[in-house]
């Protein structure tokens, strides 16, 4: 949660990643129909705490048994590998 958080409150230091994770999105949403896209819209009914920075892909990806969402949940853990690895001593930050 706290690595969420830094990158949220951070994320206009890295431009070239917002950059990447949003290629990585539009091909996404390039690869899948409308009608399993759209099921995006049913986000805020998996939001896993007060901040809505977490959302609860297994449930939501049981639930709807959709091969997008299940796509969509791999993508958040990468962008905190990568923020990770491009942000020195993170562990020391506020």
């Amino acid at each position: 949660m706290k690595q969420l958080e830094y990158i949220n409150v951070h994320a206009e230091d890295k431009r070239e990643l917002r950059i990447n994770i949003k290629n990585k999105l539009f091909n996404l949403f390039c690869s899948y129909e409308f009608r399993e896209i759209k099921r995006i819209i049913e986000y805020d009914n998996y939001i896993k705490n007060s901040n809505n920075l977490l959302i609860d892909f297994e449930k939501w990806g049981s639930e709807t048994k959709s091969l997008f969402i299940k796509s969509l949940s791999e993508i958040q853990p990468q962008i905190i590998l990568k923020y990770l690895k491009t942000s020195k001593n993170f562990e020391n930050r506020p």
